[in-house]
């Protein structure tokens, strides 16, 4: 054979040698694409079947060993699931999935401490990796250890503002720092006639349950000529990842205040920082009651919150509007902020204290601040102006300021 024959033989077999080769590395992707189909879609024996047959041709098939070791820790095999997992990080330091799905099996199987580790070590590789920080977050709670967990928290969230999980567990985490405080708050309000002012003195004992949250309220009100007080008690039971209720109950024996009150109220987190609500409020006043149905849309970015609240209200008088905007701005973590509101239409102050009967329009603006003055005290300030419009066209006109101090145990 001449040597241009043997060129021409040698080209032939490399040619089907990778003509070959790409077409088993074509069948090995459609079936490491069908494992995933088979595993997204609740057939994890057939996936787990089809992985094991990808590997044992394709050892070093790292995509397929990840997704085996998810398939072993969605079972709860843990111990299986470490081993392949293991194998992968070992061999591919800076494969971040990986890395999650073995911090995963680690936290799912009461080993936060390794979880950590496996954390720190992918954040040595990528500072500026938000799961690897919310990974610690998640560790750090797990091990109770929660001052670390928000700050861990924090950090995922200064990387991606709009980190829904990190958002959740943050919450959940000043809950256990700060869950149980009391409260006191006073408001005083100075009309522009001759009404009397009006004083608001409000205490409040908070305490976190591992259900949700319970808020034990005392309201002593001096309005009129008169004084009146008002027991209250609010319940967050946590109803899943993302879903809780609000509800309410009280009684008076004072004509300040509803005989009885009772709300309810459903809120929903959605991605990207959207959260809505839909519920009810009854107040039973001596002469007449009152329905209202509310709810309101939020949006959470980074350290801003919006949220739109209207009210429909009904009573024996007739039906109404109205509604308002809340604004905050987030400078110390959950519980230190700054925030606006503007509120049009009835009363807003309908579910805290008496529905005044001759209130025909009301404009609300307030300024609210929370923040921090020691370690585990806080300061409330507030500062608004309302105006009402009552019966006959006449306007009243009135300030309010309010000063408290939330305390944490």
């Amino acid at each position: 054979m001449t040597r241009a024959a043997r060129r021409v033989v040698l080209l032939f077999l490399i040619s089907g040698a990778v003509s070959s080769a790409a077409a088993v590395e074509e069948s090995t992707g459609e079936a490491f694409e069908r494992a995933r189909q088979l595993a997204f879609s609740g057939e994890r024996d057939q996936a787990r079947e089809l992985c094991l047959e990808i590997l044992s041709g394709r050892p070093d098939h790292w995509d397929a060993r990840v997704l085996l070791g998810r398939l072993y820790a969605w079972d709860k095999e843990y111990g299986r699931a470490r081993e392949e997992l293991t194998r992968v990080v070992e061999a591919k330091p800076g494969y971040a999935d990986a890395r999650s799905a073995l911090i995963d099996v680690e936290l799912w199987s009461g080993n936060p401490d390794a979880a950590l580790k496996l954390a720190d070590d992918g954040l040595a590789i990528d500072r500026r990796d938000a799961d690897f920080e919310f990974a610690r977050a998640r560790a750090f709670s797990h091990m109770k250890r929660y001052p670390e967990s928000a700050d861990a928290a924090e950090r995922t969230l200064a990387i991606d503002p709009d980190h829904e999980p990190a958002k959740r567990l943050l919450r959940r985490v000043y809950d256990n720092i700060l869950g149980t405080r009391a409260t006191i708050e006073y408001e005083y309000e100075s009309f522009d006639d001759d009404t009397d002012p009006w004083h608001l003195l409000q205490l409040e004992y908070h305490r976190a349950h591992d259900f949700g949250s319970l808020i034990y309220r005392l309201n002593l009100a001096q309005r009129f000529d008169d004084s009146g007080v008002q027991a209250e008690v609010d319940a967050y039971p946590a109803i899943r990842a993302g879903t809780y209720l609000y509800l309410n109950l009280g009684l008076s024996d004072s004509d300040l205040f509803p005989e009885f009150r009772v709300g309810a109220e459903a809120y929903q987190t959605f991605p990207r920082g959207w959260e809505s609500s839909l519920g009810f409020r009854f107040l039973d006043f001596e002469t007449n009651d009152v329905t209202i149905l509310t709810g309101s849309v939020a949006k959470y970015r980074g350290n801003h919150w919006v949220q739109l609240r209207p009210y429909y209200v009904s009573e024996d008088g007739g039906d109404s509007f109205s509604g308002e905007v809340q604004y905050r701005l987030y400078f110390g973590g959950r519980y230190e902020w700054v925030g606006f509101t503007v509120g049009g239409g009835v009363d807003n102050e309908i579910d805290v204290v008496t529905l005044e009967r001759d209130d025909l329009s009301a404009l609300r603006l307030r300024l609210d601040l929370r923040k921090k003055i020691m370690n585990k005290l806080r300061l409330k300030a507030a500062v608004g102006y309302r105006e009402q419009e009552l019966s006959g066209g006449v306007t009243r006109g009135s300030w309010f300021v309010g000063l408290g101090f939330d305390r944490f145990f």
